[in-house]
């Protein structure tokens, strides 16, 4: 990996970094998909896959998709999550947040798309390798670099959507020609339920699934 070196004091001025773009509105689809399988993954702790997971399942949902989410994974984070926000069972399902939320992967209904929460995992799992859409997310810095790579050896024969989060811009270009080209940045978020972000990383995964009908408008320039 090649050496970081420290950018002048006036870089941050002077160096223009792209910012991912956010929509303003909201664009509502029409989907033609059943149960497409969305597994995430982390390649560290604390990697930010719960948070990504719910994040994917709230933008789909309010552009006009049905989702899940699923937990895969020993951490118990969504036990505390339910137990949050007084979730109330639905039949096999805890709805939290207007997201239909499992604890095993025994659902009762049917969906446009089913995201398994993989949590941190050093060989891909079953789920993992099986889905329709795979996205492994972690920390892309030089000094956590090694364990993102660790990770993305095992999984180099499947198409994998590879994530980098909270990265900082000046580290951002470096982190990725330094690791691997085909990471995307993704932008921080701490709420579970944030439906307008990262929609840059989302849509072209998806967009095959969509039959490009728009209820609410017209295409936008930078679609999301």
């Amino acid at each position: 990996m090649q050496r970081y070196k420290r950018p002048p004091e006036n870089f941050k001025k002077d160096t223009a970094f792209a910012e991912a773009p956010k929509p303003k509105e909201i664009v509502k689809y029409k989907w033609n998909s059943r149960n497409v399988k969305i597994a995430i993954a982390g390649t560290q702790r604390r990697s930010g896959v719960t948070v990504t997971a719910f994040n994917l399942a709230a933008w789909l949902i309010a552009r006009g998709a049905s989702a899940c989410y699923v937990e895969t994974n020993t951490n118990r984070h969504l036990n505390w999550i339910v137990n949050i926000y007084d979730a109330e069972k639905d039949g096999e399902a805890y709805p939290v947040g207007g997201i239909d939320c499992y604890f095993t992967n025994e659902l009762d209904k049917d969906y446009n798309f089913i995201i398994y929460d993989c949590g941190e995992i050093k060989e891909p799992p079953t789920i993992f390798r099986e889905a329709d859409i795979r996205l492994l997310c972690g920390s892309i810095l030089p000094h956590e670099a090694k364990e993102y790579l660790q990770v993305l050896n095992p999984c180099k024969d499947m198409e994998i959507h590879k994530l980098g989060l909270c990265v900082p811009k000046p580290l951002q270009e470096f982190c990725r020609e330094s690791l691997n080209k085909d990471i995307l940045i993704a932008e921080s978020s701490h709420d579970l339920f944030e439906n307008n972000i990262n929609g840059h990383i989302y849509l072209p995964m998806v967009e095959r699934y969509t039959e490009w009908h728009q209820v609410t408008a017209h295409p936008p320039a930078v679609r999301a």
